[in-house]
């Protein structure tokens, strides 16, 4: 009985894992593809809807024609979004189109670890000198971060992927207990 429970356990285990492990490609033509057209296709394949609250102008074209891997298909939205200055915010079940210069006002709650799209959340340091943790913490970043202080707020604009916002986090929140 132990060794059938245990086969089973096994296999459920394997079964899973490949789940998570195997992407599938989809087939989308780039030829001439409007934005808004490409974003509808992603949503359609995603199953997950992007809220869009205007016309985005511009077409794609890609030189391959090959298939793109599922999980991608976020990231490569984005990164067209970014052409535009537009990005796309998570807000769990949907995603929104925003101008990437109001992407500021995202907050930790809107970074979902399993997407690799980078994101910017606004960390409110309280008491702690902003510029000096700014100061701090900028050569332990990777040169693709982006931090901005802001004065007013006594806040960190933070643009990275999400693993290294984890990281942002445990570190101010370190600070913040230290300073306490």
């Amino acid at each position: 009985m132990k060794r059938i429970i245990l086969f089973l356990s096994l296999l459920i285990f394997i079964s899973c894992g490949k789940s998570n492990m195997t992407d599938e490609y989809v087939e989308i033509d780039f030829t001439n593809l409007s934005v808004n057209d490409f974003l509808e296709k992603v949503t359609e394949i995603n199953a997950k809807e992007i809220i869009i609250d205007q016309e985005i102008e511009g077409e794609i074209n890609f030189l391959d024609t090959t298939s793109v891997l599922k999980s991608e298909l976020i990231p490569l939205a984005n990164a067209i979004l970014e052409s535009k200055h537009l990005t796309l915010v998570n807000k769990g079940n949907y995603y929104i189109v925003v101008k990437s210069s109001s992407v500021t006002y995202c907050t930790a709650e809107d970074i979902f670890p399993e997407e690799r799209v980078p994101m910017t959340v606004v960390y409110l340091l309280d008491d702690l000198d902003g510029k000096m943790v700014q100061v701090k913490m900028k050569p332990l970043l990777p040169k693709s971060v982006k931090v901005i202080y802001d004065e007013g707020e006594n806040s960190l604009s933070i643009t990275t992927y999400a693993p290294t916002l984890r990281s942002i986090k445990m570190l101010i929140d370190k600070m913040k207990e230290r300073e306490n």
